[in-house]
């Protein structure tokens, strides 16, 4: 009985690590996609500020 106890605990256990690294790696692409959001803003404003000032 011990036995399957412990293959069940390991199952769950990678399938926890397993939702984790999705989680992560959704994480890691939305920090991705805000960074380039933010690098295009920035030079979408000073373009326009140089626009401005002439």
């Amino acid at each position: 009985m011990i036995r399957h106890q412990r293959g069940v605990a390991l199952l769950l256990v990678l399938w926890v690590l397993a939702l984790l690294s999705l989680l992560l790696g959704g994480l890691a692409g939305w920090v991705q996609l805000e960074t380039r959001q933010a690098a295009w803003h920035r030079q979408h404003t000073q373009a326009v500020l140089a626009a401005e000032a002439g």
